[in-house]
């Protein structure tokens, strides 16, 4: 799995309400996808 995140503000506005406000926090939502595949590569491993 490849996780890519990127974000292309055209304002400040837009990267406020892209960390943490209305949209929610997409490096965290990024991180946690991450930590997620991680743990079900090491899961899957026998």
């Amino acid at each position: 799995p490849v996780i890519f995140c990127v974000l292309t503000d055209q304002n400040m506005q837009q990267a406020i309400d892209r960390s943490g406000g209305r949209h929610g926090n997409k490096g965290a939502e990024a991180a946690v996808a991450a930590i997620k595949m991680a743990q079900l590569r090491k899961d899957s491993r026998i």
